[in-house]
């Protein structure tokens, strides 16, 4: 079980892809990373802002069943939601079932004599999101071990290939000090 999460980073100068070709300067790039339930990154694709998330969800995709073959579960944001990707996965990644993480419905029907339920005040815990629990794809808790790195505050690479590579070390860092306990 793995989960997909995807956030925009800041640029200062415009980016280079081999993924899309960039309509024109671009300040903005999107960042998205497939962890395992632990936090821990599998893979990460850095591209230009303009390509929507589900599309950049292709990108991480493609290649997943050879790196991760017992993968069967894939946990995502509500900005994954669309057919043709879950058309894609069903194509190429029979075995992966992907369950998109939605936000409760604040707004529901009811009958004219019964009493509505009451409305959720404030945050709101999402399953597999927020939870640390070992069954939960904490993917924004990896999002912010990432930003701790100077370098990865804000995306000053030109080239989408440094950014994922500095993406890579700053998480083999974290984990080599994990393993040493320091």
């Amino acid at each position: 079980m793995v989960a997909l999460e995807a956030t925009m980073a800041r640029k200062n100068s415009m980016v280079e892809t081999p993924h899309a070709p960039m309509p024109g300067p671009s300040r903005r790039a999107g960042r998205h990373i497939l962890t395992d339930t632990q936090g821990w990154l599998l893979k990460v694709v850095v591209h230009p802002a303009h390509i929507a998330d589900r599309d950049g969800a292709l990108l991480v995709l493609e290649g997943v069943s050879q790196s991760s073959p017992q993968l069967q579960k894939v946990w995502l944001d509500m900005g994954y939601r669309g057919a043709r990707l879950m058309n894609w996965v069903q194509q190429h990644l029979p075995q992966v079932k992907l369950e998109v993480v939605q936000r409760p419905r604040r707004w529901v029907r009811v009958p004219a004599n019964e009493e509505p339920p009451p409305m959720p005040q404030g945050f709101q815990v999402l399953p597999r999101r927020w939870h640390a629990a070992p069954a939960g794809g904490v993917v924004e808790r990896t999002f912010a071990w990432l930003c701790r790195n100077r370098r990865l505050s804000k995306d000053y690479e030109r080239l989408a290939e440094t950014s994922e590579c500095l993406v890579c070390l700053a998480m083999s860092k974290l984990m080599l000090r994990r393993l040493a306990g320091l």
